[in-house]
């Protein structure tokens, strides 16, 4: 760099008092002078080059070239600027066929849980005895299916004429479509054509274990 004053500097008043004003650069936010000292010195010869303008309005065009220079902006750096230059350099970008690999063999953890949530997916019927003569018909996983077991519950009343409620999960248990009757044969049918549920997604709760809506007792 020339030994010359930075032509950022503007001094004013006597011998011996000087005000200073340094004008920055807003990459690095060191001064214009010694931008060529920073990793990001190709951003700022960048920046500068567009809004020179703005930082020295009575440069002239003809000018420009003379004041980069002085500026370090021009010109071949030192050996220590270039070493300093090179500190940061860009990780270099994947080959397409190297993330359709990655891709391929390690898929997003969204995509991992979508999976494992979709696999697991069930419905489970389960009958309950009131007084030993009334029977009431428990609905869980309507909502693992986009199914809104509110409006579900409606449906369930309108369709066995019966009373039918949605009731929130207590003690960690899911939310739960409870029907007052008994309807563990009737529903697999109804929720597969009406609600577009597989069949084989669909269990009851016997003896505290899920058995396939198939294999069940019928009791």
């Amino acid at each position: 760099m020339s030994d010359e004053a930075p032509l950022n500097m503007l001094v004013a008043g006597s011998a011996q008092t000087r005000n200073v004003a340094v004008k920055y650069c807003p990459v690095c936010s060191a001064p214009f002078e010694y931008c060529e000292w920073g990793p990001d010195f190709k951003k700022c010869k960048a920046w500068f080059a567009e809004n020179w303008q703005s930082v020295y309005p009575d440069v002239e065009e003809d000018g420009l070239l003379e004041l980069m220079t002085k500026l370090g902006f021009e010109g071949e750096a030192d050996k220590n600027a270039q070493k300093a230059q090179a500190t940061k350099k860009a990780a270099p970008e994947p080959a397409p066929e190297a993330l359709a690999t990655e891709a391929e063999a390690d898929p997003p953890p969204e995509t991992k849980k979508e999976k494992k949530k979709k696999e697991a997916a069930a419905i489970v019927i389960e009958l309950n005895t009131r007084n030993k003569k009334k029977f009431t018909t428990c609905i869980r996983g309507l909502e693992l299916f986009e199914v809104d077991a509110p409006a579900a519950a409606k449906v369930f009343g309108k369709k066995f004429a019966c009373g039918s409620a949605f009731q929130k999960g207590k003690n960690g248990l899911p939310d739960k479509v409870e029907i007052q009757g008994n309807y563990k044969e009737e529903l697999p049918a109804f929720l597969a054509s009406k609600f577009g549920i597989p069949l084989e997604c669909i269990f009851a709760l016997e003896g505290g274990k899920k058995v396939p809506i198939g294999e069940t007792t019928g009791d």
